[in-house]
């Protein structure tokens, strides 16, 4: 299966959930088309440097664009956790051993979960960082273990062997109480934590966590394939890739309210994963930018899949692109350089759908002469 450098922040309330009343940010909505064609013509634009470290957002606002990277530094076994605005300024978290993971960034960007790098049967150890007043909180969990932000400042543990089980805990990590629900490495939590949406199976269940009770359970397409979420797709829609031979996944969303199931991005072949951008996009699994036209990441114009191979300080060189969130006209990606295994150069860039622009936010090509990206999330509102 494809190999992501980062994941993508929860940041949306599921079905029944309303959204905070805060100005311009509303959920993004899927729709449009434009230009066919592989070839990007528009120049890149470098994030504008920033003087000052960038205010972080108000609590309980929904900051899409912001950004949780790290990156390596010049000093051995040290990488850099940061905060990177939409604009592309950065305020420094902290420093963090080499080959720590960005696993959740709350929906107010004001705090961060990270995860120790581990042996494949050592505890998983994560950090909750919070990026205002400096506190950090280290909750270790079993192997193969997840953690989410969940609600009203609380956390959602999905943990594997020896005991399987979902839990909500305190901020610290103290546990609370246990969600009716299976725990899965696969599983992910709605933003504000009201909703885990985890695959059993043969289905998908969506279980609300204030009541404990699964609302929807959405059957595998077809049942004798592998699926799991990836988040919403709307307000009241969760999206879901099904997985079968290479060259056969497919992309669905589906209704809380009622479970209707609809296709998505038809037109991209093997999209294991859709993003609810204006055009709609879609990244293929079992291939990438590397392996040429007609794989990796598309975006969808006039019915027909365009390419994207970005302009940018890489140069003309193919790229590998792996695209982590998508809102309205906004594609963020990470960008590796070459499409060499022992190459280190890696940015993360936000696309304009409709412009074909590309603004290098953190890593190589933004300012600060940053060190390469090795994981990143960022909040867009859906995923």
């Amino acid at each position: 299966m494809r190999r992501t450098a980062g994941v993508a922040a929860l940041v949306i309330a599921l079905a029944g959930t309303a959204l905070p009343a805060q100005g311009a940010v509303s959920p993004p909505r899927a729709a449009g088309s434009a230009v066919d064609g592989r070839a990007e013509s528009q120049a890149y634009t470098r994030a504008e440097s920033r003087a000052a470290e960038p205010t972080v957002p108000a609590p309980y606002s929904w900051a899409v664009g912001w950004s949780a990277v790290v990156t390596s530094s010049p000093r051995p076994g040290i990488e850099q956790l940061a905060l990177i605005s939409p604009s592309g300024g950065r305020r420094a978290v902290a420093t963090v051993p080499a080959g720590t993971e960005v696993i959740d960034v709350r929906h107010d960007a004001r705090a961060v979960i990270t995860r120790a790098p581990r042996g494949q049967d050592d505890p998983s150890v994560f950090t909750v960082w919070d990026v205002v007043t400096g506190r950090r909180f280290r909750v270790q969990l079993p192997p193969a273990s997840r953690l989410f932000f969940g609600p009203d400042s609380r956390l959602i543990s999905a943990e594997g062997y020896p005991t399987s089980r979902v839990r909500v805990r305190a901020w610290g990590g103290a546990p609370q109480r246990d969600l009716s629900v299976p725990a899965s490495d696969q599983a992910v939590v709605s933003p504000g934590g009201s909703t885990y949406i985890v695959p059993r199976g043969n289905d998908i269940a969506v279980h609300d966590v204030a009541t404990n009770r699964t609302v929807r359970v959405i059957p595998n397409q077809p049942p004798s394939v592998e699926c799991r979420p990836h988040g919403l797709w709307s307000d009241g829609a969760t999206r879901f890739g099904c997985y079968d031979i290479p060259g056969n996944s497919r992309t669905y969303k589906a209704l809380t309210s009622t479970g209707a199931v609809t296709p998505l991005v038809r037109e991209v072949p093997d999209a294991g994963e859709a993003f609810a951008t204006t055009p709609v996009s879609a990244q293929t699994t079992w291939s990438s930018s590397c392996d040429g036209p007609g794989n990796g990441v598309a975006i969808v114009q006039n019915g027909q899949p365009r390419w994207l191979a970005p302009n940018g300080p890489w140069g003309s060189s193919t790229v590998f692109l792996d695209a982590i969130a998508g809102s309205r006209t906004s594609l963020w990606m990470t960008v590796g350089w070459s499409c060499r295994t022992d190459e280190q150069r890696r940015s993360l860039v936000r696309y304009d759908t409709t412009a074909g622009t590309t603004t290098v936010l953190a890593g190589p090509g933004s300012p600060g002469s940053q060190g390469a990206v090795r994981s990143a999330a960022t909040i867009d509102g859906l995923t």
